[in-house]
């Protein structure tokens, strides 16, 4: 029962008047205790994890179907909405059937004329996969209509929101707290999330985050008008959310974090104090800026980039050309796509994008992810979908003034939570997160407003519910059995599985074993390159002969055709059991990574190879660029070795223009010390360029000839000036003396006095001044350099070439 209250007056006071009017029809449903309920189990997966493993989806299906057969909505389900999700499932199911090819793809003929494999008949070359993406889709789908279906009322409303704002709150708290720690609980350490929180991607959890955030500012504007002291609960909570907008680093995320803080605090209201919220909306800006410029450094580097234009920073980010193999990829199969669940490994075969070292996982959109999945004709309905939906969330004019301020508010905080998501999912996988999916559920149920559809045609809605809940727990107990090894029916996580069982297997030296689940790996799903891989290299560890396992890695090599990590990987693999196939393996890693990062890859080869001499030659015959026999040279331990390098060096590249100022000084150095002087100075008197960076060994040679003097001059014509505090004075050199004598150990008195023993002539005494500084303690870096000056005054060259090489000792070029 409800308590009536008396009207207030709005005047002298902070609150709004609450009229006594009716809300929005009201369809009888379940207690409200199911609607919290509902909300708890949206938050729990994004508290234990990613929600991408088997565990984690089988429990979450589970818990939702059993709230499905239990507290299905009783007031029937759109049948325009049924028809339109039926139609998306209808044709995410359709590549699981056999259905006529006009043509198989290039690779897909490859891999079963050359590679031997079987990829079955269906459209999709994953079925197993598919089936998983379909069934992940289908509880979704299910979960996201019982909430539309559900049509909380005002209280329940009030209720989902606190409970939601306090959940993600928390959640942001124990963020931050492990982050403080430097320490995260085993469900959160995914190595595909290292930055911050549980989820596997920096963006859906910042967009977690903003759903908080509008959860926490209705929750804290409704116990405000309530006069409810637990406002203030809520609106602490703000920071936390804030602060863990800032850390994760999302550009998205903040974007979509301040466009939530002013879009409520824009449409909260437009009738009383537009001004004064113009106000707050400007003050919450400046809070956010000011604690970007303290706390968010990282993130501000994020935006700035060197294009300073907002095309420059779209195509610093990397998400243009992705967009546009993805829409590549999905004109190649228009009508069905390539199967849910299919992205990755179709992607990575038919991507035309060179100089990357990056496995795309997804298209940097939710949008366009299910339209290389599912093809043109799905996304259209879901499109549709989604305009349906957005116009039942308008709240009809008729009704507007019937409507409480309170209730419309709750109703303006899930549309904005919604709205925003569905923008977010334009540039940002979010939707594709069952963690983010099943929040954004709760809030796009809460925006519905039921009186656009009461109306309309309708179906019943128990027995439907109660069947999908039946489906939602299949699915789980199927996520189950292939997390644990027990079915190969849901491809992902059952390869997943098997590979983790494999390498158990070769722990426990259980060849046989071992081999086994690779092989359920590889039937579970055909197109993951991982499994020839580990299959390979279980085949070495058990013995079997090369020729099996280097089919697998050519398998491997073939399904990810740009990642140099693989053959690089192999290569260490062939080290262990047969070292001199390593090279042809090395030979691919190098040709697939970007120019910039090649000497520095084979110089990890290199690393690797350190115990195996006998690899020398091939290893020499990989380094195809100045870089990298620059690598060879200082890797090398044998003189000869060495040598041959820089031969090879100097005749494919003998002007060396292609090197950097400190690989041509190494270049030199080991020229001098193995190769033809004569020679090497010719080339440093004639190129002005050899001479900037070789002038040190060309001075070294006129020293080790003789000719100190020479060497000195060369070596004051090339050093820069050193940064010198030696000051000036206008006082007597009998009072510099005098002064200096009774404090020697101030070094700046003394280095005054040197100055004017040198200015007025007197080098003996200068070089004595000087020498008693140098006894001194923090004595300057560049003193050695004032030494060869007063030894070439003196006329002492050998002493300034000396006290040069002192100098480039502790000064040597950067």
């Amino acid at each position: 029962m409800h308590r009536s209250r008396k009207r207030r007056s709005h005047h002298g006071s902070g609150h709004e008047a609450e009229p006594e009017v009716q809300s929005l029809p009201q369809v009888p449903d379940a207690p409200r205790w199911v609607m919290i309920l509902g909300t708890v189990l949206a938050l729990l997966p994004a508290f234990v994890g990613t929600g991408n493993t088997g565990w984690e989806q089988g429990i979450t299906a589970l818990a939702a179907g059993l709230l499905l057969v239990l507290a299905p909505p009783r007031h029937g389900i759109s049948l325009t909405l049924t028809l339109l999700f039926a139609g998306v499932f209808l044709l995410a199911c359709l590549p699981l059937l056999p259905l006529p090819w006009g043509g198989r793809p290039e690779w897909w003929s490859a891999l079963e004329k050359d590679f031997g494999l079987s990829l079955g008949r269906a459209w999709t070359a994953q079925p197993w996969v598919t089936l998983e993406s379909i069934s992940r889709f289908f509880v979704s789908v299910a979960w996201l209509m019982w909430w539309l279906c559900r049509a909380p009322d005002y209280a329940s409303q009030r209720l989902i929101m606190r409970v939601m704002g306090g959940g993600v709150a928390l959640l942001a708290v124990l963020a931050l707290t492990f982050r403080m720690l430097g320490w995260e609980p085993a469900l959160w350490d995914n190595p595909l999330a290292p930055q911050f929180g549980p989820l596997a991607n920096r963006n859906v959890f910042a967009g977690l985050v903003s759903l908080g955030m509008i959860a926490s500012l209705a929750a804290a504007y409704d116990l405000h008008r309530r006069q409810n002291k637990a406002w203030m609960i809520y609106a602490v909570a703000m920071v936390p959310l804030l602060g863990a907008v800032l850390v994760n680093r999302s550009r998205a995320g903040l974007i979509i974090f301040v466009l939530t803080v002013i879009l409520w605090l824009m449409t909260s209201t437009f009738r009383q104090g537009m001004m004064q919220r113009l106000s707050i909306a400007g003050s919450i800006i400046l809070v956010v800026t000011t604690a970007l410029m303290i706390f968010g450094r990282q993130l501000m580097e994020r935006f700035v980039v060197e294009q300073e234009t907002v095309s420059g920073v779209i195509a610093n980010d990397g998400r243009l050309p992705v967009f546009r193999e993805a829409l590549m990829m999905a004109r190649s199969s228009p009508v069905l796509g390539w199967g849910m669940g299919n992205f990755q490994p179709v992607f990575a075969l038919t991507n035309e994008m060179h100089d990357t070292r990056d496995r795309f996982l997804h298209p940097e959109s939710d949008w366009l992810w299910m339209l290389t999945e599912t093809g043109y004709l799905a996304v259209g309905l879901m499109a549709t979908i989604a305009l349906l939906l957005a116009r039942w969330c308008r709240l009809p004019d008729a009704l507007k003034a019937e409507v409480r301020r309170g209730e419309r508010r709750m109703h303006t905080a899930a549309a904005i939570g919604a709205g925003l998501a569905l923008a977010h999912s334009l540039v940002n996988p979010v939707l594709h997160s069952l963690p983010f999916m099943l929040c954004i559920s709760v809030l796009g149920g809460m925006a519905i407003q039921p009186v656009h559809w009461l109306n309309s045609l309708r179906l019943p809605s128990v027995m439907p519910f109660r069947l999908a809940g039946v489906v939602c727990m299949v699915c789980g107990v199927l996520w189950i059995s292939a997390e644990t090894g027990s079915t190969l029916v849901f491809g992902d996580t059952a390869s997943v599985a098997q590979l983790a069982a494999a390498q158990d297997a070769l722990d426990r030296k259980d060849a046989a074993a071992a081999l086994a689940a690779s092989d359920k790996a590889a039937i579970a799903s055909p197109l993951k390159w991982d499994c020839y891989f580990e299959r390979a290299s279980t085949m070495l560890e058990s013995g079997l002969p090369p020729a099996e396992a280097s089919a697998d890695f050519a398998i491997a090599r073939f399904l990810e055709p740009s990642l140099p990590l693989i053959p690089y990987s192999e290569g260490e693999v062939w080290l262990v059991h047969q070292p001199s196939l390593a090279i042809s393996a090395w030979r691919e890693a190098i040709r697939r990574q970007p120019a910039l990062y090649r000497a520095q890859f084979f110089g990890q080869m290199l690393s690797l190879a350190h115990a195996y001499p006998e690899l020398r030659p091939a290893l020499r015959s990989l380094a195809n660029e100045p870089q990298m026999l620059v690598q060879y040279m200082s890797w090398a331990t044998v003189q000869d070795d060495r040598i041959q390098a820089l031969n090879d060096l100097l005749e494919q590249y003998p002007n060396l223009e292609q090197l950097q100022p400190k690989e041509r000084r190494y270049v030199f150095r080991v020229w001098y010390e193995t190769g033809d002087r004569v020679k090497l100075m010719e080339g440093l008197k004639s190129q002005l360029q050899w001479m900037k960076d070789g002038w040190e060994l060309a001075a070294t040679y006129y020293a080790d000839n003789g000719d100190a003097k020479a060497a000195y001059d060369l070596a004051m014509e090339m050093l820069p000036l050193p940064l010198k505090a030696v000051a000036s004075s206008d006082a007597s050199l009998q009072q510099l003396e005098t002064e200096f004598a009774g404090n020697p150990a101030d070094i700046r008195r003394g280095l005054t006095l040197f100055r004017a023993q040198m200015d007025n002539g007197k080098y003996r005494e200068a070089l004595a001044t000087l020498t008693k500084v140098n006894t001194g303690t923090s004595v300057p870096k560049y003193l050695d350099y004032e030494f060869a000056k007063v030894h070439a005054k003196l006329g002492d060259y050998i002493r300034a070439w000396q006290s040069v090489r002192a100098f480039l000792e502790k000064n040597p070029p950067a």
